[in-house]
């Protein structure tokens, strides 16, 4: 007889029973969004956050993403820098996979049409290549520009969501307990920028927010 129905079956249940006592063990235990804003920087080398009231966000996410992610928290900046350079950069907090997505859908639902996306690395002193994925944007009303994404799992970054999936899951499944993760997007908001320039932003970015990574851990 054929046992690899069942040896699936029994590996698919257990998986379930992973994810339910996980979710048991940890609830209520998870941080609040202001841990998040109070660890993000308000300087990236020669750029300065634009924010008011003394906030560290930029603007606040709708409520239907929150809905959506149920996130420990988001944190969208923008920074201003030389010559009126700037960027937008969003850090997602989350206690598992359900608060991070493939950044792509979100640029096809803004309009976003994707020329190219290959997975590259962002250079970073604390962590060294970081990998992450570029893609070519454009649409009619902005032209053409760079974006990079990236994902921080328990065995370190992932540039796509598959990987960081797996990272996850074994993690839960081997320790019992959830991992605080990070999600980073970030993209320019002036034209003109190199995928080299989005990509060095990206690596001090992750670096002036290393802050929340060591306190997560």
């Amino acid at each position: 007889m054929n046992k690899t129905p069942f040896i699936a079956l029994a590996a698919l249940l257990a998986a379930g029973g992973v994810v339910n006592n996980v979710s048991s063990i940890t609830a209520g235990n998870k941080k609040p969004e202001s841990w998040l804003e109070d660890h993000m920087p308000t300087a990236v080398g020669d750029y300065t956050l634009e924010a008011t009231g003394g906030s560290k966000v930029s603007y606040r996410m709708d409520k239907s993403t929150y809905e959506e992610l149920d996130p420990i928290g988001i944190a969208a900046q923008r920074f201003k820098g030389p010559a009126g350079a700037g960027f937008d950069a969003v850090t997602i907090a989350g206690d598992g996979m359900k608060s991070f997505h493939d950044q792509r859908w979100c640029f096809n639902a803004q309009g976003w049409t994707i020329v190219e996306s290959k997975e590259t690395v962002a250079p970073t002193k604390a962590f060294g290549n970081v990998p992450v994925t570029l893609v070519k944007i454009e649409r009619a009303s902005t032209g053409a520009q760079y974006a990079v994404f990236t994902l921080r799992g328990p065995s370190g970054f992932h540039s796509d969501i598959p990987s960081a999936s797996k990272d996850w899951f074994w993690y839960e499944f081997l320790k019992m307990k959830k991992y605080t993760g990070f999600f980073y997007r970030v993209m320019p908001t002036t034209g003109g920028m190199t995928a080299d320039q989005v990509l060095t932003f990206t690596g001090s970015y992750i670096d002036a927010a290393n802050d929340a990574i060591k306190d997560a851990l």
